[in-house]
């Protein structure tokens, strides 16, 4: 895993012009851990195509594109389901 800052992140992620995306940060409270954000394991195997994916395993965020006509909050919503 790499931890990278904000003054990094531009040579890590690259902006894809006109291409807009919401991420949702899901807050739970633990009954130990008190207040916890939930992520996700990334598939190993595409659903759509069958084929491995990149970057499998890894933990990542409930996020992706927002969709012609759709807000970034239904966009982040959406993600979530």
């Amino acid at each position: 895993m790499m931890m990278v800052g904000l003054d990094q992140r531009a040579q890590i992620v690259r902006a894809v012009p006109g291409r807009v995306a919401a991420v949702a940060l899901p807050v739970v409270t633990h009954p130990v851990h008190g207040p916890c954000i939930v992520v996700t394991e990334r598939s190993l195997i595409n659903g759509h195509t069958g084929e491995p994916m990149s970057h499998a395993g890894e933990v990542v965020l409930f996020g992706g594109a927002v969709d012609p006509g759709e807000t970034t909050s239904e966009a982040a919503l959406r993600e979530l389901h």
